[in-house]
């Protein structure tokens, strides 16, 4: 008894002893550079400095009343500041430790221009959080990695206004990567009803995002606005067409919003734009998977080009490469204007592609110039999963786009296209090299998938080579409702604005329906049928089962707040009460 009150009581001073230690650190002293000067602070001692018009920094002069730039060891507050002049390891702004940038007026921060290393306006090499104001920064000009904002840990935006600026366009030199906010090893928040976040990923030859978290999550959500263009800043861009810089003969990849992890939308305002490049898209996971649950989201991918291995191109509006991507809710468009080379989708994902509600719009390789096109193209595509769409009231149109080898609407090359509720388009009826499909399931390596399942909502697909195409069935599974399906043989106009109308009420219904039991198409009814589409309507609901009289309940089952319950919390009283007179006791042993 006496060791393990003994070892309470070391516990007990250890947590102590961490916790004044923390509370310490947290007043202590800290240093950062602004515009070259040191500014060593803490919260009992703050430093203060000025900014001039030419952006230099001055301590000279500057108090609590009189200054343009406070530190206090954890907190840097730009007040109305201009630093355009100097630096510290490559930055305008650098901090070995985590800061916060609180932010009053509007300040601006020009990164200096440096030949052959990386080059930033604002590096920690902890994790940055910024609130308030407005803020304008820029990266200087160098031939290394740069960035307007970079972090090696976490960034957290937070009711503010910011624009971040990689690289501007040089006749000197091109940085290898460029980038408007990045973080190396942490995640991206940015959040809050205030907030307004304009990132231009700049120049750079081997490639370019404009938000990227090199090795995490990237978060946008409460009413944030967010605009990240793989773009320089100019008033073209502002004007909303393509960027006229792009990758010096094709760099790896270029994306408005990357990240390696997850990405998550919530309640914003996101604009995304790649740029041509290896691998182009608007939004873009790397490893993970892409959320959306309500806002209004444009991702738009550039042109795919590569000069060395046409096979290793791509682009897409929203892509996960490795995960899966669910919408739930709000306002989405995902395309991609022009491509020149390898697949050009509105919305791919190795796995699984889930939406659930909201309004879709998903399409590939929208324009084709004298004669320059992917070699395949499609609205919305999974690699290797299934593509479910559910909810009364989602609306989703896929188109494919132009490509010389292939093109679908909806397709999935390892797993089953389920269609249970909503208004769902798939428009792929132009001619092409190869396939032209609306609904296009295929089976995996091991068998599994290739099926179209129907259980709800209106649907629609047109494909010049045939309305659906899969290698599994076409499988009526109705709920609780009744599902009539459509075919017709050919499509007057084989164009961009289909009359989705006038192909419904030229169709034929099939044999057998409507389905009110689940049943397997034959095939032979839907083969080379340029159209095919239908609907359910609800039948009467099933009267529910009454339910047990609650006056009787299950004696066998346990009940919240039972007796059982009771007896445990009394048992457990008890035994507190006897360990505090244990303790008791062993103190008066020790007096005696």
């Amino acid at each position: 008894m006496r060791k393990r009150l003994m070892a309470m009581l070391i516990g007990l001073c250890v947590a102590l002893t961490l916790m004044s230690t923390a509370a310490l650190a947290a007043g202590g002293e800290g240093t950062i550079y602004v515009g070259g000067v040191e500014l060593t602070g803490s919260t009992a001692n703050p430093v203060y400095a000025t900014t001039d018009d030419s952006g230099a920094v001055k301590t000279d002069g500057a108090s609590a009343a009189a200054h343009n730039i406070a530190w206090d060891g954890e907190t840097l507050t730009l007040k109305n500041a201009k630093v355009a002049e100097g630096g510290h390891q490559g930055a305008a702004i650098y901090c070995a430790n985590s800061f916060a940038l609180q932010l009053v007026g509007d300040n601006t921060v020009t990164g200096p221009d440096i030949s052959d290393s990386d080059n930033c306006g604002i590096y920690t090499n902890g994790s940055i959080a910024i609130s308030g104001g407005k803020i304008t920064v820029t990266s200087g000009v160098s031939s290394g990695k740069v960035y307007g904002i970079r972090a090696r840990e976490d960034i957290q935006i937070n009711d503010s206004e910011v624009i971040a600026v990689g690289a501007p366009e040089s006749d000197s030199m091109t940085p290898e990567y460029g980038g408007a906010i990045f973080s190396e090893t942490g995640n991206i928040a940015i959040t809050g009803a205030g907030t307004v976040v304009e990132a231009y990923s700049g120049c750079g030859q081997k490639g370019l995002a404009a938000l990227e978290a090199a090795a995490g999550n990237i978060t946008i959500d409460d009413q944030a606005n967010v605009k990240a263009l793989a773009s320089v800043l100019t008033p073209y861009y502002e004007e909303g067409y393509m960027p006229a810089y792009t990758t010096a003969d094709g760099g790896s990849f270029g994306n408005g919003i990357r990240a390696f992890g997850d990405i998550f939308v919530n309640g914003a305002s996101v604009y995304a734009l790649g740029c041509e490049s290896n691998y182009s898209g608007g939004i873009f996971s790397e490893s993970g998977s892409i959320t959306i649950e309500s806002g209004t989201v444009q991702a738009v991918a550039g042109r795919a080009v590569n000069h060395t291995d046409a096979d290793a191109a791509g682009s897409a509006g929203i892509s996960a490469g490795k995960g899966s991507v669910t919408i739930n809710g709000g306002e989405v468009t995902a395309l991609v204007t022009l491509s020149e080379q390898g697949i050009a989708d509105g919305i791919r994902a190795y796995g699984e592609i889930k939406i659930n509600g909201g309004t879709v719009t998903a399409t590939g390789a929208s324009v084709s110039l004298d004669g320059v096109e992917p070699q395949y193209s499609n609205g919305i595509f999974a690699e290797n999963g299934d593509i479910t769409i559910t909810g009364d009231h989602t609306v989703v149109i896929a188109n494919s786009g132009y490509a010389s080898s292939g093109i679908t609407g909806i397709g999935t090359d390892a797993g089953d296209i389920i269609i249970k509720g909503g208004t769902v388009r798939a428009h792929s009826a132009y001619p092409t090299g190869g396939y032209s499909n609306g609904f296009s399931a295929l089976k995996g390596e091991d068998g599994t998938g290739g099926d179209i399942v129907i259980s709800g909502g209106t649907f629609a697909a047109a494909g010049y080579t045939g309305g659906i195409h899969c290698e599994g069935d076409l499988i009526a599974r109705p709920v609780n409702n009744a599902i009539t399906m459509k075919v017709l043989d050919e499509v007057a106009f084989l164009t961009w604005e289909l009359d989705w109308d006038k192909m419904d009420a030229d169709a034929s219904e099939i044999e057998g329906t409507p389905f009110t039991a689940e049943t397997v198409i034959v095939r032979a009814l839907t083969e080379d049928k340029q159209y095919f589409g239908g609907t359910s309507v609800d039948l009467d609901p099933i009267d529910p089962i009454e339910p047990a009289d609650p006056s009787e309940p299950d004696d066998n089952n346990p009940q919240t707040g039972d007796h059982q319950e009771m007896t445990l919390w009394v048992l457990a009283v008890i035994v507190s009460g006897c360990a505090a007179v244990g303790i008791l006791a062993s103190h008066k042993q020790k007096r005696c």
